[in-house]
């Protein structure tokens, strides 16, 4: 069902990209979290998921080749050690899951170099409106309504996220 999730941004693209997975310090909010559902869903990689999770939910960070990166980083191949099966969070990425007072919402990290470039494109709009069907789907919806620790506020860094829609989970 998650594995699913339409991508924005090309594989190509983003493995040549040095932003993700990278954090300023070890207990950041960029780390992901990974629910119960999809640690289930990991078939054999979650032996490799288990033992770096932080009160049995965020990725942890570790410190390699000077930088702060996600313990399932692997820096050599610049991907995801677990790519194709990486959590919820960073199969959205750029996109975000926000927790917003009227409730969760989908937004955009301007910060991406590819959002940089794409934002003001038709493409840009077209993904848009495929993820938010994609999001209203009822497994989804009821997924993040169960999930919704997903959601984070990210307060300090609103400059850098431009909310797009609300997500309708009481459908």
């Amino acid at each position: 069902m998650l594995e699913n999730i339409p991508q924005f941004v090309p594989n190509e693209t983003c493995l040549s990209c040095d932003g993700c997975c990278r954090f300023a310090e070890a207990q950041s909010i960029w780390r992901p979290k990974v629910v119960p559902e999809e640690i289930e869903d990991l078939g054999t990689c979650s032996d490799q998921v288990r033992p770096q999770l932080e009160q049995g939910l965020i990725i942890r960070a570790v410190e390699q080749e000077g930088q702060v990166q996600c313990a399932l980083f692997q820096p050599q191949e610049n991907r995801c050690g677990i790519y194709g099966h990486h959590p919820l969070e960073c199969r959205l990425y750029p996109f975000l899951l926000l927790e917003r007072e009227k409730g969760l919402a989908i937004g955009v990290h301007l910060n991406c170099p590819y959002i940089q470039e794409r934002r003001q494109h038709s493409d840009f709009t077209e993904h848009v409106k495929t993820l938010k069907q994609f999001l209203r789907r009822k497994g989804i919806r009821d997924f993040l309504k169960k999930n919704r620790i997903l959601a984070q506020e990210y307060a300090s860094y609103q400059q850098q996220i431009e909310d797009l829609f609300m997500l309708e989970l009481d459908q």
